[in-house]
Parts: C-alpha cells; sequence; structure tokens
C-alpha cells in the first residue's frame, strides 16, 4: 500500500473516512457509520483492542504486510455478519503469486518530529521463495521506532 498505514490508503476510497490517533490514521468508518467489520484474507480479525466490537485498529498491521483490500460499502448475503456500515477485507501477500525463484521487497522511511527533533526509522519489507508455483515461501517483517504525541484540549462547562 502506498501510505504508513493501512487507513490512510483506505481514506482515499470515496466514502470511507478515517479517525487519527496521534497522527496516524487508526479506525475507519463507511459512509459515517464506524460499525465496519475488518477480515484478513476473509476471515474474521480479531485483537486485543476489537475482541468486544467488530472494528479494528489499523495500526495493527503493517502496510508492507498487505497487497490490497477489498471494500463493500453495503451488505449483501455473501459477507460476514457485523459489519453495519460495510466491510473491509484485507489481503495479504500470497507466495504462491511471487515471480517464480527468489523474490522481495523493502521500504524504508523516516520522519522527524517538530517537537522531538529526532528521526524515527521505519523498515518494512517482504522476502519470498516461488519454487514451482506449487511450493513457495515467504516471511515479512516490519519493525518502526516512532515518537507520537496527542495534544489534545477538552473543557467542561460546570455549574456553579
Amino acid at each position: 500500500l502506498p501510505d504508513s498505514t493501512i487507513a490512510d490508503s483506505l481514506q482515499r476510497v470515496t466514502g470511507i473516512q478515517i479517525q487519527r490517533s496521534a497522527g496516524q490514521g487508526a479506525l475507519v468508518s463507511i459512509r459515517g457509520s464506524r460499525e465496519v467489520l475488518t477480515t484478513l484474507n476473509g476471515e474474521l480479525f480479531l485483537t486485543a483492542e476489537n475482541i468486544l466490537n467488530s472494528q479494528a485498529d489499523y495500526r495493527d498491521v503493517p502496510s508492507a504486510l498487505i497487497s490490497g483490500s477489498n471494500v463493500a460499502k453495503s451488505m449483501n448475503a455473501k459477507h460476514l455478519e457485523g459489519g453495519i456500515g460495510g466491510t473491509v477485507d484485507l489481503l495479504t501477500r500470497r507466495a504462491l503469486s511471487l515471480d517464480e525463484g527468489l523474490s522481495g521487497s523493502v521500504r524504508l522511511q523516516g520522519s522527524e518530529g517538530s517537537i522531538t527533533k529526532t528521526t524515527d526509522p521505519e523498515v518494512s519489507g517482504l522476502v519470498g521463495f516461488n519454487w514451482d508455483d506449487q511450493t513457495a515461501m515467504s516471511l515479512a517483517f516490519s519493525f518502526a521506532d516512532q515518537t507520537v504525541s496527542d495534544n489534545s484540549v477538552q473543557t467542561r462547562a460546570g455549574n456553579d
């Protein structure tokens, strides 16, 4: 995917809005509804964060591990139950779809914060070997050391 997070890439699709957390795309809404079911290769995608609801935090999966996504903005009978607003199916890279032989890709990225003045590195990639279009293996990796902040102001009106 072209962006740092999956949510940042998904916001390019018409009708999808994202919510940011510490500057990174985290949650996805479809046509204003936050009830979006996320699946991974067609299977239910569960983490500790979304065990009680269907909304996944897209910062949990590095975008380098994803080859694409299928977005359904309305429900039909072939989709899993749970996404009133729609469904996002994340598709991982498949070793058998790689070219025959050794192949790989690496993504290096650095960012500098205006407050911390430190450079935050991010490295991700995929190495795979496809023997004969019937036997293949791949290894994906991702590393990020990021300093993020979430500056917000909350006001509360009191009755005196």
